[in-house]
């Protein structure tokens, strides 16, 4: 099984604008920071289990896990594959997942390895 994540900028942020020469500019800025979260796991690259969020955190991550586990079969083993991210190496996930028996960790490697 491979996570992953993505955030979604709900409001638009302009950082380009067009403006007559010898004008001074004028524009519309919202500042928000509000993002929609999506987190997701391919499962077997066939099913795709996904929630929204509005945050992103290693305690957001493991209700999403505790779901996810949930719909899985306990008679068989998996192998979670995750990435880098700080909240997917904390220890609130470390030593939630070490509760299955059937569930293996494997993190990618570190781009500064690899290199």
């Amino acid at each position: 099984m491979s996570f992953d994540e993505v955030g979604f900028r709900l409001v638009p942020v302009y950082k380009r604008m067009w403006f007559f020469k010898g004008e001074k500019p004028k524009s519309l800025f919202w500042w928000s920071n509000k993002k929609l979260q999506v987190f997701a796991a391919l499962e077997e690259g066939k099913k795709l289990y996904y929630e929204f969020h509005v945050a992103q955190n290693s305690l957001i991550f493991k209700a999403f896990l505790s779901n996810f586990i949930e719909e899985l079969d306990k008679n068989k083993k998996y192998v979670f594959i995750l990435d880098n991210a700080g909240w997917h190496k904390t220890n609130v996930i470390i030593n939630y997942l070490a509760k299955f028996s059937n569930i293996k960790i494997q993190f990618l490697p570190d781009r500064k390895s690899v290199v």
